[in-house]
C-alpha cells in the first residue's frame, strides 16, 4: 500500500482526537480545522502502534456516528507536509478508500447512511518513509463541496526499535 493511502484512511477517520495536533510520544492526533463544521462523532479511535512505526502495519479501529446520509462521490482531500514544506496535495474517493482498506467488509456500504459505523482497517506504512515529525490536514466535502469535516494536526512516524 502506498504511503498516501496510509495517511487517506488515518486521516479521514481520526476525526476529533485529544485537545492539540499532537498526542504524547508523537501519536497521531488531528483536531478540527478552525472553522470545521463536524459533521461525525467520534464514539471511538484506536491505532495499533500509536504512533505508527515505519515499515510496520498498524490496525485502525473506529467507531463513529454520522449525523446525515453521506452520498456517493465524497472526496478527500489531504495536504502532507514536513517542516512546514507541503510535500504532496492528493485527492481520493472517500468510499473507494474506505471500502478497498477495510477488514469490515460487510459493515461498509456506501454511500454511508445515518448512524453508527465501525471501520476496522490494517495498513502498512512503507519502510522508506524517513523519520519525522509530519504534519497533516485534511477535508472531507460531499460532490457539491459541502464540508463534511477539516481537520489538522501532526504526527511522529518512527523507525522501529532496533533489538
Amino acid at each position: 500500500m502506498k504511503f498516501s493511502s496510509y495517511l487517506f484512511l488515518a486521516t479521514a477517520l481520526s476525526l476529533i482526537c485529544g485537545s492539540n495536533g499532537q498526542g504524547p510520544n508523537g501519536e497521531l492526533q488531528l483536531t478540527p480545522c478552525q472553522e470545521s463544521k463536524g459533521k461525525i462523532m467520534v464514539n471511538r479511535l484506536t491505532f495499533d502502534p500509536n504512533p505508527p512505526t515505519i515499515g510496520k502495519p498498524v490496525l485502525l479501529n473506529f467507531n463513529g456516528t454520522f449525523a446525515e446520509d453521506f452520498p456517493l462521490g465524497m472526496k478527500v482531500n489531504l495536504e502532507f507536509s514536513k517542516d512546514g514544506q507541503v510535500l504532496f496535495r492528493q485527492e481520493k474517493d472517500f468510499c473507494q478508500m474506505v471500502e478497498s482498506l477495510s477488514l469490515l467488509k460487510s459493515s461498509i456500504l456506501c454511500p454511508l447512511v445515518t448512524g453508527t459505523h465501525n471501520i476496522l482497517a490494517k495498513m502498512n506504512v512503507p519502510g522508506f518513509i524517513p523519520s519525522s515529525l509530519y504534519g497533516v490536514n485534511v477535508k472531507i466535502t460531499k460532490p457539491d463541496n459541502d464540508e463534511v469535516i477539516c481537520l489538522e494536526g501532526t504526527t511522529h512516524l518512527q523507525q522501529p526499535l532496533k533489538a
